[in-house]
């Protein structure tokens, strides 16, 4: 049995901090002799323990990025799926490993730390991230990949084994450091001190590139009351409900207006539409200052109910034009999981203007995400 204690260690450390991971994102793994402990998917890294991890056959995960999977989306995700369990070493129970345990199985060194800070973000996200990244990291090309927007899933599992490949025929090794577009980075070392001077380095290299820090001061705005009622009514058709406000400064300037909202209209990262879904729901300041809860709730459920006619799903964030933002949710955990995920993207926005502006996901990788499986599993185990 391979020994967790330094990979527990990590991925606490890691975990805990909200400059590194929210809710339940990122993943860690550790590898030796063949056997690999990767996170369970829809665990908290910040208090993992033993339990949270899946040992895996190494060589089998490996081995499916050689394998023939139909095109067709559903059907590919569903047999990867099916295979990574079967990569699975006896006694796992029903552990279901990470959707990006072949990514963390690929890298030939021991420890593997991938997260999804808002700052590295702001670089991923972003116009002109992947010349910027070409520009800030042009001293580590032999050991960095940027990795352009790719589906998630087996699709980034191919494409990265397939760029690995590439990238040691040109430097001689495969690298240990990568950046996905619009998803986060990984960061592999043969010891967990490595991985902390890499991440370090890294982090250090974009923040003296940013413009400036996100204001997340409260603005000292309120929503009447009356909002939050209507909302959560709608949210919960009847049943319990609740809803969370914020308008810090950075938020009532982007809900000034729904142009200067653009950045939160569409999402940034797999992650956002987990927890805050794809889209969110935009109150005009006209709807919102109605007399009182009698003559805006109508208002207020009416265009609830037709954002979820036309998307197939509930908001979980309404942007109120003028005031700020509320995050709904079915228990108090949920909205404030939704708040911590608008806090994030709002971060992205701010710090992406150092390279080009933010750039959000496009529909159809939105649309994908929205009706995977593998992310309704996620957030299914994230809140139950």
């Amino acid at each position: 049995m391979i020994k967790l204690d330094n990979l527990i260690a990590m991925s606490r450390k890691y975990g805990a901090d909200e400059d590194y991971v929210l809710e339940g994102g990122g993943n860690t793994s550790f590898k030796e002799g063949g056997v690999m402990a990767v996170k369970a998917s829809g665990g908290s890294l910040g208090v993992i323990d033993a339990g949270g991890f899946v040992l895996m056959d190494v060589a089998k995960l490996r081995a499916m990025t050689g394998a023939d999977y139909p095109e067709a989306d559903d059907e590919r995700e569903a047999l990867a799926i099916k295979d990574m369990m079967a990569a699975r070493l006896p006694g796992q129970g029903d552990k279901r490993p990470s959707v990006e345990c072949i990514l963390h199985a690929l890298f030939t060194k021991s420890y593997v730390l991938h997260v999804h800070p808002a700052l590295i973000n702001g670089l991923t996200c972003s116009v002109e991230g992947a010349a910027a990244a070409a520009e800030l990291f042009g001293d580590r090309e032999d050991s960095l990949l940027w990795v352009p927007l790719t589906k998630p899933g087996f699709i980034l599992s191919k494409a990265c084994a397939d760029a690995f490949e590439t990238h040691k025929a040109k430097h001689g090794a495969y690298p240990d450091i990568l950046l996905l577009q619009n998803h986060g980075i990984f960061v592999a070392g043969d010891s967990t001190d490595r991985i902390d001077g890499i991440m370090a380095d890294i982090v250090g290299r974009v923040k003296s590139r940013i413009k400036r820090e996100p204001d997340l001061a409260e603005s000292g705005r309120m929503a009447p009351s009356f909002i939050a009622d209507a909302l959560t009514s709608a949210y919960g058709e009847g049943g319990a409900a609740y809803a969370h406000f914020q308008s810090s400064a950075e938020i009532a300037r982007m809900v000034a207006s729904k142009d200067a909202a653009g950045p939160l209209m569409d999402p940034f990262t797999p992650d956002h539409i987990v927890y805050d879904k794809a889209y969110p729901l935009w109150i005009t300041e006209e709807t919102a200052s109605g007399a009182g809860a009698p003559d805006i709730a109508p208002d207020i459920a009416a265009a609830f109910r037709a954002f979820t006619d036309a998307h197939g799903f509930k908001p979980k964030v309404a942007l109120i034009e003028g005031h700020g933002a509320f995050t709904l949710g079915d228990s108090a955990h949920e909205a404030d999981a939704a708040a911590a995920l608008l806090t994030d993207a709002v971060k992205i926005a701010v710090y992406s203007e150092a390279f080009g502006g933010p750039l959000a996901l496009p529909e159809d990788f939105t649309n994908f995400i929205a009706n995977w499986e593998i992310e309704s599993y996620r957030q299914k185990k994230a809140f139950t």
